[in-house]
């Protein structure tokens, strides 16, 4: 666990966080508590590096836990991200259906997006928009994760993959092998869409620069949600849909560090990307988002 990030296991602190930092009256819900423990309990005996399918055989779907077949399905796994479309739905992407090109169609235009904000933000929705208009492959690592069989829409099945997914995508030392979603693209010169959260400046600029360092032009759009409201909405997507992001990962380890980190690049490292933008999408329930800022060339143009 993060040194900063308390603890919600036990349904005294669940009440208490509820209650008194999002001022959510359902703190007095035996089930409601209940639920959300469940998911911190399944956490926290899935969190950790040994329980990771990425190089571990120990929770691996048996008909992919050895080397050979688990080569096999991420080979697969990478090639229909690459070459299937995004169907519009999160929700139905699985192994055999649906990846991660735009039904638009891909452009080669060495163009690289990258879109910062929490959980529960919007952030999706708005990367969906930018890829389409722009043709740009979204390298969403919950793309992949939704492919791996063991994964399951809850706390526990979505970090037992965490790692691999990622991998799968972004790259990763112990399976070198394979050449992740990234690296397609890349060699591709595809355009590309990153979402991140965005909490480490750190990892933003190596982002940018890997990037910069394959002929690519690279604009930084920030999707602007204080954490209080973004932990709210991640509660309310629990609620509607059971997809659970740990609230007081939200809450006190992201913060607003994505809006601290935008605010810094676009101040002390401005020459490193092509474009700024922001879009406010803390709005009222159906009205449209607010763009906040927005250069030439950025896409937080295509929300005007």
């Amino acid at each position: 666990m993060h040194p900063y990030c308390r603890s919600l296991t036990e349904r005294l602190s669940i009440e208490q966080f509820l209650e008194i930092t999002l001022k959510d009256n359902r703190y007095s819900d035996y089930e409601f508590v209940s639920r959300i423990r469940a998911c911190e309990l399944d956490l926290r005996d899935y969190d950790n590096h040994e329980a990771s399918t990425l190089n571990f055989q120990t929770h691996r779907d048996i008909n992919y836990r050895q080397p050979v077949a688990r080569r096999g399905l991420r080979i697969r796994i990478v090639e229909e991200l690459f070459t299937q479309t995004f169907p519009g739905a999160e929700e139905d992407i699985v192994l055999g259906n649906h990846g991660a090109i735009p039904e638009t169609g891909v452009k080669a235009e060495r163009k690289a997006f990258i879109l910062i904000g929490p959980p529960a933000s919007g952030k999706s929705g708005i990367a969906y928009k930018i890829a389409g208009s722009f043709g740009a492959v979204i390298l969403d690592s919950d793309f992949a994760k939704r492919k791996l069989p063991e994964f399951k829409p809850n706390a526990g099945g979505a970090s037992l993959v965490h790692a691999e997914s990622s991998a799968l995508v972004w790259g990763e030392q112990s399976i070198a092998e394979i050449t992740p979603l990234v690296g397609r693209c890349l060699d591709a010169g595809y355009n590309v869409i990153a979402p991140r959260i965005g909490n480490k400046q750190p990892d933003i600029l190596n982002l940018a620069k890997g990037f910069r360092d394959s002929g690519y032009e690279v604009h930084l759009t920030l999707v602007s949600i204080d954490r209080l409201e973004a932990t709210k909405r991640a509660l309310n997507r629990f609620t509607e849909c059971g997809r659970y992001v740990p609230l007081s990962l939200v809450f006190d380890v992201y913060g607003n560090d994505p809006i601290l980190t935008y605010y810094r690049l676009k101040e002390y490292h401005k020459h490193d990307f092509s474009s700024f933008g922001k879009i406010l999408t803390a709005v009222p329930i159906n009205e449209p988002y607010k763009v906040m800022y927005s250069e030439q060339g950025n896409p937080a143009e295509l929300f005007k």
